[in-house]
């Protein structure tokens, strides 16, 4: 009983779920509905909708095949849903319920636990899980809770681990269901760095760096990744109390790489300067310390970065400012970056893209300057200078011809919740939400159609065996929502106008 009580007490403490502090000890507790997600039999999309007034909230509705309703997924008022990789999906709840969630401690993520009750009069993410029965129909599992800040955080991305990243660094490990924070031991403070190395005499020290680096550790001198911006692939933009912007490059699992900027710092000594690069620099980035202070990652002081492409097959990474090579120089010679949206589409590996919708790319410009053309990025490798160096680079073609430019409205690095808004890519098609059309390009032979002409597309989702699920407003004003199977080309003709839809994802993928 004693071992049950204190382990209580310690998920209290970790989940800040043993109390609620929201409400007041002057005032009765209301009665409060427990959330529950409903099964998902037969359900092959979820819709996020407005009620018919606004004392009805927002729902979360099953869809069949057909496009006709099943009812409600949840039984309170959800914000934002997402379906991430593996059919599962994280909402926001922001209906005041009580919850009857999973949860997995950080330190024992194999050890299951019963269920966890709790009150909640704030806004809280949670994760829900699905499972496919044997006769193929989808089912809601158990949901845990991720995070329940005082201020919620936003919901970034999903990265290739199945992590599910937040802009405070939190994450949910969608395979353990453990969350935590991303890179508890993430080295980016420069000052304790520069402290260490002005306490060093010389290169002969007998205080190694790695005894530093321990020190820094134990003292608790390493600033944690925080404020997540953006995610691309699995290239994150974070910012840092002490560098500012940072770039944390993951997907390569290369050791840390620190610039000698580190230690053009008026704090040192000319003979510490000397000590810093040639000695604490490299220790770094060789990967000596990676296994101490959890590092496998190249990361890059930057400033007025705000858009990522990572290219498939390739250790380049492009931003707004420049192209980032693997030792993390920057090649500010394709410094401006693109204006839209960037998608790759990974399940066939050997024809994998990445795409781009821009008004200009690496040189190439749109006739049209109001409108966007749609570029194919690729690495390159060509032989330079007398040794015959090999230089990496990127180019990009037009996927069609470029006087064909499309109509988007979209803004720089617009991507809501994890999900593409303007760009969708499967094996067969590329689909372009368009202002007041949708584009459809067949892969095969970029041959173009279009839908919906004169229409005002509000959200698009693009499945894998090319389900078009698309919420529209119409002259009228009226909202509609349809299932578009692009193959047979039917679905155009009943369209779904019960109610207003927020957004409309597809939940199988």
């Amino acid at each position: 009983m004693l071992k049950q009580l204190l382990l209580a007490t310690t998920v209290c403490i970790t989940l800040s779920a043993c109390n609620d502090s929201s409400s007041s000890n002057s005032e009765p507790s209301e009665s409060l509905t427990e959330l529950n997600f409903s099964s998902l039999t037969n359900v092959s999309s979820i819709a996020r909708i407005d009620g018919s007034n606004d004392n009805e909230g927002t729902h979360l509705i099953g869809f069949d095949s057909n496009g006709s309703t099943i009812g409600d997924i949840s039984n309170v008022n959800v914000d934002k849903f997402t379906p991430v990789s593996n059919g599962g999906f994280i909402v926001e709840v922001t209906e005041n319920h009580r919850s009857h969630y999973q949860y997995q401690n950080l330190s024992d993520s194999v050890e299951q636990h019963d269920p966890i009750n709790h009150t909640y009069r704030k806004p809280v993410w949670y994760y829900v899980q699905t499972s496919t029965s044997d006769d193929g129909t989808i089912q809601a599992g158990e949901y845990f809770l991720i995070s329940d800040n005082k201020d919620l955080p936003e919901f970034i991305g999903e990265n290739s681990k199945g992590l599910l990243v937040f802009s405070n660094g939190e994450t949910f490990n969608t395979s353990s269901y453990t969350r935590g924070h991303f890179y508890n031991n993430l080295k980016l403070n420069t000052k304790s760095i520069i402290d260490a190395i002005s306490k060093l005499t010389d290169e002969n020290s007998n205080e190694s760096i790695i005894e530093v680096l321990e020190q820094l550790i134990e003292n608790k001198t390493l600033e944690k990744a925080k404020h997540i911006i953006q995610i691309s692939g699995d290239t994150l933009l974070s910012t840092s109390t002490n560098l500012g912007d940072v770039l944390i490059e993951t997907n390569k699992g290369a050791p840390a790489s620190f610039s000698n900027e580190i230690c053009n710092s008026d704090k040192l000594t000319v003979a510490q300067q000397i000590t810093c690069k040639t000695v604490v620099i490299p220790a770094i980035n060789s990967g000596v310390v990676s296994g101490l202070l959890g590092i496998d990652n190249k990361i890059k002081n930057l400033s007025n970065v705000n858009q990522i492409l990572t290219v498939h097959n390739s250790e380049l990474t492009l931003l707004n400012t420049g192209l980032l090579n693997s030792d993390a120089e920057l090649d500010e010679s394709l410094a401006g970056g693109w204006d839209g949206e960037i998608a790759l589409n990974p399940r066939n590996q050997d024809d994998a893209q990445t795409l781009a919708l821009s008004r200009s790319f690496n040189g190439n410009d749109c006739d049209d300057g109001n409108k966007q053309c749609l570029y194919s990025i690729s690495e390159t490798e060509s032989e330079t200078g007398p040794l015959t160096n090999k230089v990496k680079t990127l180019t990009s073609d037009f996927v069609i011809n470029a006087n064909t430019g499309f109509e988007t409205g979209s803004e720089a690095g617009q991507i809501e919740g994890g999900q593409q808004n303007y760009l969708w890519v499967n094996d067969h098609y590329i689909v372009i939400k368009e202002s007041t059309q949708i584009s459809i390009i067949k892969r095969e032979d970029n041959s173009i159609s279009t839908i919906l002409a004169g229409t005002e597309i509000d959200t698009i989702n693009l499945t894998d065996d090319s389900q078009l699920y698309i919420t529209a407003t119409d002259s009228s004003g009226q909202t509609a929502a349809y299932i578009y199977d692009i193959a047979s080309g039917a679905g155009l003709d009943t369209p779904i106008t019960n109610e207003k839809l927020h957004a409309f994802k597809a939940l199988i993928k």
